[in-house]
């Protein structure tokens, strides 16, 4: 099936690894141009960026820290300088820490948690949409999360700010669908991404798969196929929709 993304240039954040890795690989193979984005792992980073290389597809890498408006621009100008613009956003960097009660958690905490997560998504789609609306098509695709729909206890901060990532996203989709820029977000349970796979205990891999009618933990290539198609030329009416990805996990 050609999900018409030939020639595409897809900017995926957070690509050095796990679930951005899977996805910046899976473009390429649809004959996508790559921007494999990075905060700090270059090296990694780079390993994504040749692997898609030497399978025959086109990346390069990009780095950022998102909450830094100035730093994002100047990605998007390096970007703009190589390919054109972005035609395709892929929004999954993350940070996950601080996870604690409420009345235990610091300013600092929960700033750096909405900075990243919501403020980060902000500034991307802010810098990005004149091109898409200049070509008068876009995809924008934000990695949300099931906490942010059900909220999670001791995770106050990632619920907000996955929430407001929601928010967002419908927010844009009908502001930006005139455009022809459709924006949805996918919603995952637990990813088994390697970092999750080594730290995760035996006993919580046991509880969260009773949870799953499916029997397992979802693998970053069943949240990159949802991906895929959301920001394809494939899309052309899910918009403002979030595609919730667990199983059928329903907590």
């Amino acid at each position: 099936m050609d999900l018409e993304l030939a020639g595409k240039v897809v900017l995926i954040t957070g690509a050095s690894g796990g679930l951005g890795r899977e996805m910046a690989v899976d473009f390429a193979r649809e004959e996508a141009r790559v921007v494999v984005h990075y905060r700090s792992g270059v090296e990694a980073a780079e390993v994504v960026a040749d692997t898609i290389e030497n399978m025959g597809g086109e990346a390069i890498t990009a780095q950022a820290d998102l909450t830094d408006r100035a730093a994002v621009q100047h990605m998007l100008n390096l970007i703009k300088g190589e390919y054109g613009g972005v035609d395709v956003l892929i929004h999954g960097a993350v940070a996950f820490e601080g996870a604690g009660p409420i009345e235990q958690m610091t300013s600092e905490t929960w700033h750096k948690m909405i900075e990243l997560t919501l403020t980060g998504t902000f500034h991307l789609v802010n810098m990005i949409v004149p091109y898409m609306k200049q070509q008068r098509w876009g995809r924008i695709v934000t990695i949300a999360s099931r906490t942010g729909l059900v909220g999670g206890a001791k995770l106050a901060h990632y619920s907000a700010a996955k929430a407001g990532v929601i928010g967002l996203t419908k927010a844009l989709a009908k502001e930006l669908g005139p455009s022809g820029i459709l924006v949805n977000a996918i919603a995952p349970t637990t990813i088994l991404t390697p970092n999750e796979r080594e730290r995760m205990t035996p006993d919580r891999q046991e509880r969260l798969i009773a949870q799953i009618p499916l029997g397992r933990i979802a693998m970053p290539d069943d949240i990159s196929r949802v991906a895929l198609f959301l920001g394809s030329g494939m899309n052309t009416f899910v918009n403002g929709e979030v595609i919730t990805v667990g199983g059928g996990a329903q907590t």
